[in-house]
């Protein structure tokens, strides 16, 4: 519906009070801080001239950015890796910093955490070791290939003359391999596969190691050391491999039982020493943009004005003396650029991340997200118009919402399958089948495109001009409301042009349909007129504000620019409103490739085909050309439209939140 109205905060309270403030600022969850020992030096911070508040005015003289903090980065890696060892998820939760139970210190937090990671740390050592040596064991396995031989290891790995190694190669290394076995002077001994790859035992003469080396290093071999207590023959090693498996199996099961119960009995403090850590990198953020004297601190944002009552509620119960001032847009917006924060009802809400795309509205600019998403869902519909294909958009963008209701792309799916379905209604089209639903309400009007492709393409061309006069209107509000005389009344985008189009437009009427219309004379009268203001608007603003020179630029160069920009205009009306022609075009795509499919279920000549024709037909209009009316619409959103009235040059809110940063 519009840009949320902001406010500049000015706070000033007890140095003792930082902590607390700075918590309920990032759970309050709507200020975005600014630099407030830059507002101070530029004169913008505020603060009423009456008694109570003379010692935070002294002590502005003294201020300086505030400088002492502590990073605890490293200490929330050790929390992190502290909840690795004990396989839990990080879970940020306002509710550990809202109760007082959790209300620790940092200080508090690294003993327990040092505390928690030390007990845990022995236990997980031998855990991991025990891990790795199962990894280990299984990998051996391969040597399960030579008990057959009754081979001893323990005499292979020792020969005199020769060197012998168990090692794992990748299957293309041991392809490459393979290629070259007539230049190796080893022989290679292909035993299993294991995970990481091929298992090879392979023996060489010693004096050949350096040569034997090369090779391998080539192919990337990675050996497989054999302990000591495995190198007897092959069927005692094997045995001796899997009751060690067995030994392994055992004492994980008992590790893990005993971390389980460390995990269950000190998960909570362990969670909330991550939510307070958490906090603190937030409040170290929030610290970058604070000024200090010796006994006071200083404080800038912008705020919602609707929230700045809750706001210094919930501020000034935390200590006496905080001061909270509220500067009007108006003072403030004279040296800062207030950010940009969208409020629109649930049902374009979900469009302003496509607005987004192209760029933020600025602060002082008219939001188009209600007119991107009337708009948008109107030309997807249009141009995708079927009643059972718009459910099952529908049905599939509600089922993936509730799945991911953070994902805004299923929300505007679900939006899409409405218009769609709502247009397949009265273009008397459900999957693909014509008549279908002009049988069941055969008192509807109903457009059918295939049957009607004149007016189609007519209406297209016409709801593109009403669309691009809505732009025109966005453009001449937007220029006006920043004071821009030259653009709002003689831009090619402001009231000149939009003068300029309506009589190209009547007169292209008159002409084609014979419509009432001005006459001809008046009508290059009024076109000279317009194009004589377009091309002289900075000479003209400049004279009416009374600003001298008249040109930024030699005059001749002014006028040679400003002669290939009208032609611009000229062309860019006329494709602006031919391209819209695209959206009576797929209409009709849209009706002629179920005709395909129809004809070549007829062609099979069986009720199957047929089936599989009216299946596989749907799924690729769904899918594919779904996709591609979706990225049209689009383009003529950001191209047509966005193009003539939205600048898209703003700072999208941020204010400082309760998460890691």
């Amino acid at each position: 519906m519009a840009i949320e109205k902001m406010i500049m905060v000015n706070l000033v309270a007890d140095l003792a009070l930082l902590d607390e403030v700075l918590k309920e600022i990032a759970l309050f969850e709507r200020i975005q801080l600014v630099n407030a020992y830059h507002e101070i030096e530029e004169s913008n911070f505020r603060l009423s001239m009456v008694d109570e508040n003379r010692d935070e005015i002294l002590n502005m003289c003294r201020i300086e950015p505030y400088k002492t903090q502590v990073d605890p980065k490293a200490l929330m890696e050790k929390a992190e890796k502290l909840l690795m060892m004990l396989g839990l998820d990080k879970k940020l939760d306002r509710s550990y910093l809202e109760d007082p139970e959790w209300d620790w210190t940092l200080e508090l937090v690294e003993k327990k955490i040092d505390l928690f990671t030390e007990e845990v740390s022995e236990d997980y050592s031998v855990l991991s070791a025990l891990r790795e040596e199962r990894v280990h064991l299984k990998e051996l396995e391969c040597l399960g290939k030579l008990q057959e031989t009754e081979v001893d290891l323990e005499a292979i790995l020792n020969m005199e003359n020769f060197s012998a190694r168990l090692g794992v190669l990748s299957k293309e290394n041991r392809y490459k391999l393979s290629l070259n076995y007539e230049n190796i002077t080893a022989v290679v001994m292909h035993l299993d596969t294991i995970e990481r790859g091929e298992a090879e035992l392979i023996i060489s003469p010693k004096e050949l190691d350096a040569e034997t080396d090369r090779i391998l290093r080539s192919v990337y071999f990675e050996e497989i050391p054999i302990p000591e207590a495995y190198r007897v023959k092959a069927p005692e090693a094997m045995r001796r491999i899997l009751a060690r498996q067995e030994e392994i199996e055992t004492e994980i099961t008992q590790k893990l039982s005993e971390l389980e119960v460390f995990k269950r009995s000190y998960e909570v403090e362990i969670q909330a020493s991550v939510n307070a850590l958490a906090l603190e990198r937030v409040k170290v953020k929030m610290r970058r943009s604070i000024a200090t004297t010796r006994n006071f601190f200083y404080l800038a944002g912008w705020i919602p004005e609707r929230e700045k009552d809750l706001f210094e509620a919930r501020v000034k119960v935390l200590g006496p003396g905080t001061i909270v001032m509220f500067n009007d847009t108006s003072n403030a917006i004279e040296k800062h650029t207030p950010p940009t924060l969208l409020k629109n009802r649930w049902l374009v809400k979900p469009f302003e991340m496509l607005v987004s795309m192209y760029g933020t509205p600025a602060y002082n600019e008219t939001d188009p997200t209600v007119f991107f998403g009337i708009t948008y869902m109107t030309l997807f519909g249009a141009m995708f118009g079927d009643l059972g294909q718009g459910i099952v958009l529908f049905l599939a963008g509600m089922v993936l919402t509730k799945r991911t209701p953070e994902n805004l792309y299923f929300h505007i799916l679900a939006r899409l399958g409405i218009s769609s379905a709502f247009f397949g209604f009265f273009y008397d089209s459900f999957f693909g089948y014509e008549h279908l639903i002009s049988k069941l309400f055969p008192f509807m009007p109903y457009l059918r495109p295939i049957e009607n492709i004149n007016t189609i393409l007519g209406v297209s061309v016409g709801v593109g001009v009403f669309l691009l006069l809505i732009s025109f209107a966005y453009s001449i509000l937007n220029k006006l409301r920043v004071g821009d005389l030259k653009e709002g009344w003689l831009g090619r985008n402001g009231v000149a042009g939009l003068i300029l189009y309506l009589t190209l437009i009547q007169a292209v009427m008159k002409i084609a349909l014979d419509t009432p219309g001005l006459p001809v004379p008046l009508s290059v009268i009024v076109v000279a007129a317009c194009v004589a203001a377009i091309i002289g608007r900075e000479p003209l603003a400049n004279l009416i504000k009374g600003v001298r020179p008249l040109y930024h630029e030699k005059m001749s160069e002014y006028y040679v620019e400003s002669g290939f920009d009208i032609l611009e205009t000229f062309l860019s009306m006329l494709s602006n409103s031919i391209s819209f022609i695209r959206v009576g075009a797929f209409a009709l795509n849209h009706v002629g490739l179920f005709v395909a499919f129809h004809t070549m279920g007829a062609l099979i000549g069986n009720l199957g085909g047929e089936i599989l024709m009216f299946f596989l037909g749907n799924l690729i209009v769904i899918f594919l050309e779904g996709l591609i009316v979706m990225i049209q619409g689009l383009r003529l959103m950001y191209y047509e439209l966005f193009s003539k009235y939205y600048s898209g040059d703003g700072e999208a809110f941020d204010p400082v939140r309760f998460q890691e940063v």
